[in-house]
């Protein structure tokens, strides 16, 4: 978008240019998917799935936590 056709469009939705060059560049990115397809080599290919986890999601810890009636090993340590 040219500087003019910014300022329109802020004028006329009622704020800043800088939030219509935001929301221009936003529309103008690419989506990252967040799981990798099924048919992914995941060896070469990025997820962010890959690399967030949640500290209170790992299986192995709550059928911990269940057998102790709860307890979980980070408590205890």
């Amino acid at each position: 978008m040219t500087n003019d056709e910014v300022k329109a469009v802020a004028d006329d939705l009622g704020v800043a240019e800088i939030e219509v060059r935001r929301m221009e560049s936003r529309l103008n990115s690419r989506d990252t998917a967040f799981d990798l397809p099924a048919d992914a080599d995941e060896e070469s290919s990025f997820a962010p799935a890959a690399f967030y986890e949640s500290a209170n999601s790992d299986p192995a810890e709550k059928l911990r936590a269940r057998e102790l009636g709860g307890s979980t090993i980070r408590n205890a340590l």
